[in-house]
């Protein structure tokens, strides 16, 4: 009888990392910016902002949501939660290194 290979289960923050990845570089390689992709999924841009950020693991999309967001990006659940599904060409990249960033200023109470 053959052994089975042991194939370790990935983390939450594995999966959450992965699906930060995929979503954005799927968004990016539609040319689709986050309030594009809000819209289409009934979000606003801060919630995609949020899960896209690597500085707010704590953002995981439900299940549902990921129905929604893999229909707007012409995509499937499944695609999404692959590590490496959706990679940038090196192009991609570079735009994408040189968009200006949009700061807003935090309201400071008097």
């Amino acid at each position: 009888m053959a052994k089975r290979r042991f194939v370790p289960k990935k983390t939450e923050s594995e999966i959450r990392r992965i699906v930060r990845t995929n979503m954005r570089n799927r968004r990016v390689s539609l040319g689709m910016s986050q309030l594009k992709l809000a819209k289409s999924v009934g979000v606003s841009q801060a919630f995609i902002s949020a899960i896209e950020s690597p500085n707010r693991p704590e953002d995981v999309p439900s299940l549902e949501f990921l129905e929604r967001l893999a229909e707007a990006l012409a995509s499937s659940v499944a695609a999404l939660v692959t590590d490496g599904m959706f990679r940038l060409s090196e192009e991609e990249e570079e735009q994408e290194r040189r968009k200006p960033r949009a700061f807003t200023k935090a309201r400071v109470r008097r």
